[in-house]
Protein backbone atom coordinates (compact mmCIF):
# COMPACT_ATOMS: atom_id res chain seq x y z
CA UNK A 1 0.00 0.00 0.00
CA UNK A 2 2.98 2.18 0.98
CA UNK A 3 4.10 2.01 -2.77
CA UNK A 4 0.76 2.51 -4.50
CA UNK A 5 1.74 6.35 -4.92
CA UNK A 6 4.56 6.12 -6.71
CA UNK A 7 3.28 3.70 -8.97
CA UNK A 8 0.65 5.86 -9.56
CA UNK A 9 2.73 8.60 -10.29
CA UNK A 10 4.75 6.76 -12.41
CA UNK A 11 1.78 5.71 -14.56
CA UNK A 12 0.56 9.16 -14.90
CA UNK A 13 3.66 10.32 -16.36
CA UNK A 14 4.16 7.64 -18.57
CA UNK A 15 0.99 8.13 -19.83
CA UNK A 16 0.97 12.04 -19.96
CA UNK A 17 4.36 11.07 -22.40
CA UNK A 18 1.91 8.71 -24.70
CA UNK A 19 -1.06 11.19 -24.99
CA UNK A 20 1.78 14.20 -26.47
CA UNK A 21 1.79 11.97 -29.60
CA UNK A 22 -1.61 12.97 -31.65
CA UNK A 23 -3.07 13.79 -28.14
CA UNK A 24 -6.24 14.81 -30.41
CA UNK A 25 -6.48 10.55 -30.47
CA UNK A 26 -6.06 10.38 -26.62
CA UNK A 27 -8.56 10.50 -23.69
CA UNK A 28 -6.32 9.73 -20.64
CA UNK A 29 -7.71 9.01 -17.51
CA UNK A 30 -5.51 9.73 -14.15
CA UNK A 31 -5.22 7.71 -11.30
CA UNK A 32 -5.03 9.75 -7.76
CA UNK A 33 -4.26 8.57 -4.25
CA UNK A 34 -7.73 8.42 -2.90
CA UNK A 35 -6.90 7.82 0.73
CA UNK A 36 -5.35 11.34 0.69
CA UNK A 37 -7.56 14.45 -0.30
CA UNK A 38 -4.85 16.99 -0.54
CA UNK A 39 -2.62 14.95 -2.70
CA UNK A 40 -5.40 13.93 -4.81
CA UNK A 41 -6.07 17.56 -5.67
CA UNK A 42 -2.51 18.31 -6.40
CA UNK A 43 -2.58 14.89 -9.20
CA UNK A 44 -5.74 16.65 -10.27
CA UNK A 45 -4.70 19.36 -11.01
CA UNK A 46 -1.06 18.42 -12.51
CA UNK A 47 -3.07 15.99 -14.62
CA UNK A 48 -5.63 18.60 -16.01
CA UNK A 49 -2.03 20.66 -16.69
CA UNK A 50 -0.52 17.68 -18.49
CA UNK A 51 -3.67 16.94 -20.97
CA UNK A 52 -5.40 14.35 -19.32
CA UNK A 53 -9.47 14.47 -19.96
CA UNK A 54 -10.52 12.62 -16.79
CA UNK A 55 -9.54 10.74 -13.57
CA UNK A 56 -10.36 7.11 -12.53
CA UNK A 57 -12.59 7.24 -9.64
CA UNK A 58 -12.50 4.14 -7.87
CA UNK A 59 -15.24 2.09 -6.12
CA UNK A 60 -14.69 3.33 -2.19
CA UNK A 61 -12.75 1.38 -0.54
CA UNK A 62 -12.66 0.57 3.72
CA UNK A 63 -9.52 2.63 3.67
CA UNK A 64 -11.30 5.81 2.05
CA UNK A 65 -13.47 8.37 2.57
CA UNK A 66 -16.86 7.77 0.75
CA UNK A 67 -17.68 10.15 -1.82
CA UNK A 68 -20.37 11.62 -0.09
CA UNK A 69 -18.49 12.99 2.60
CA UNK A 70 -17.96 16.55 2.63
CA UNK A 71 -13.91 16.41 2.94
CA UNK A 72 -14.28 15.50 -1.12
CA UNK A 73 -15.08 19.36 -1.43
CA UNK A 74 -11.59 20.09 -2.64
CA UNK A 75 -10.97 17.24 -5.04
CA UNK A 76 -14.83 17.53 -7.02
CA UNK A 77 -14.02 21.89 -7.31
CA UNK A 78 -9.90 21.09 -8.82
CA UNK A 79 -11.95 18.33 -11.15
CA UNK A 80 -15.14 20.74 -12.26
CA UNK A 81 -12.95 23.59 -12.55
CA UNK A 82 -10.61 21.72 -14.59
CA UNK A 83 -12.99 19.92 -16.74
CA UNK A 84 -11.58 16.67 -16.08
CA UNK A 85 -14.57 13.83 -16.15
CA UNK A 86 -15.13 11.37 -13.46
CA UNK A 87 -14.78 8.16 -14.62
CA UNK A 88 -15.68 4.81 -13.04
CA UNK A 89 -16.55 0.71 -13.56
CA UNK A 90 -17.96 0.18 -10.41
CA UNK A 91 -18.71 -2.68 -8.81
CA UNK A 92 -17.63 -3.61 -4.60
CA UNK A 93 -19.63 -3.57 -1.26
CA UNK A 94 -21.44 -1.16 0.57
CA UNK A 95 -18.78 1.34 2.31
CA UNK A 96 -21.11 4.27 3.23
CA UNK A 97 -20.62 4.94 6.90
CA UNK A 98 -21.33 8.72 7.22
CA UNK A 99 -22.61 12.10 5.90
CA UNK A 100 -24.94 13.21 4.11
CA UNK A 101 -27.16 10.03 2.61
CA UNK A 102 -25.87 7.77 4.31
CA UNK A 103 -28.79 5.16 5.06
CA UNK A 104 -30.19 5.78 1.43
CA UNK A 105 -26.61 4.78 -0.33
CA UNK A 106 -26.55 1.66 2.44
CA UNK A 107 -30.12 0.82 1.41
CA UNK A 108 -28.79 0.89 -2.80
CA UNK A 109 -25.56 -0.80 -1.64
CA UNK A 110 -27.07 -3.66 -0.48
CA UNK A 111 -29.92 -4.37 -2.64
CA UNK A 112 -28.59 -4.99 -6.58
CA UNK A 113 -27.06 -1.79 -7.28
CA UNK A 114 -23.75 -1.88 -5.61
CA UNK A 115 -22.51 -1.46 -9.62
CA UNK A 116 -23.32 2.00 -9.32
CA UNK A 117 -22.10 2.76 -5.79
CA UNK A 118 -19.73 6.07 -6.48
CA UNK A 119 -23.01 7.37 -8.62
CA UNK A 120 -25.25 6.84 -5.45
CA UNK A 121 -22.65 8.50 -3.37
CA UNK A 122 -22.19 11.25 -5.72
CA UNK A 123 -26.41 12.19 -6.40
CA UNK A 124 -27.19 11.42 -2.62
CA UNK A 125 -24.39 13.28 -1.33
CA UNK A 126 -25.33 16.61 -2.84
CA UNK A 127 -21.99 16.41 -5.70
CA UNK A 128 -23.69 17.41 -8.44
CA UNK A 129 -26.24 19.81 -6.55
CA UNK A 130 -22.81 21.68 -5.99
CA UNK A 131 -20.66 20.97 -8.88
CA UNK A 132 -23.44 21.30 -11.41
CA UNK A 133 -20.53 21.07 -13.96
CA UNK A 134 -19.07 17.69 -13.33
CA UNK A 135 -19.31 14.85 -15.76
CA UNK A 136 -19.23 11.58 -14.62
CA UNK A 137 -19.14 8.21 -16.52
CA UNK A 138 -19.70 4.48 -15.96
CA UNK A 139 -18.19 2.09 -17.91
CA UNK A 140 -17.74 -1.68 -18.29
CA UNK A 141 -21.85 -2.07 -17.77
CA UNK A 142 -23.46 -3.50 -20.22
CA UNK A 143 -27.36 -4.29 -20.82
CA UNK A 144 -30.39 -2.27 -20.22
CA UNK A 145 -29.76 -1.01 -16.74
CA UNK A 146 -30.25 2.59 -17.03
CA UNK A 147 -33.64 2.88 -17.11
CA UNK A 148 -33.84 0.32 -13.94
CA UNK A 149 -31.46 1.99 -11.73
CA UNK A 150 -33.01 5.35 -12.11
CA UNK A 151 -36.58 4.02 -11.36
CA UNK A 152 -34.29 2.28 -8.51
CA UNK A 153 -32.44 5.78 -7.61
CA UNK A 154 -36.01 7.95 -7.60
CA UNK A 155 -38.21 5.44 -5.49
CA UNK A 156 -35.25 5.50 -2.79
CA UNK A 157 -34.87 9.38 -3.03
CA UNK A 158 -38.69 9.56 -2.66
CA UNK A 159 -38.67 7.10 0.14
CA UNK A 160 -35.96 9.20 2.19
CA UNK A 161 -37.42 12.98 1.26
CA UNK A 162 -36.97 14.02 4.13
CA UNK A 163 -33.25 13.67 3.95
CA UNK A 164 -32.45 16.10 1.13
CA UNK A 165 -34.20 19.58 2.39
CA UNK A 166 -32.17 21.34 -0.56
CA UNK A 167 -33.16 18.94 -3.07
CA UNK A 168 -36.71 18.38 -1.90
CA UNK A 169 -38.08 22.22 -3.40
CA UNK A 170 -36.96 20.81 -6.72
CA UNK A 171 -39.35 17.89 -7.00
Amino acid sequence: FERLPIGQQIYNRWLADQIKIQPERHVALAYFPAWDIPAAVKEVEWAAQNGFKGVNLPYPRPWMKSYNNPEWEPFFSACEANEMVLCNHGGGAPTATSGPGMMTIVKLEVSNMSRVSPLCHLIFGGVFERHPGLNFVMTESVGPWWSHVMKELDSAYIHDVHEYPDMRERV
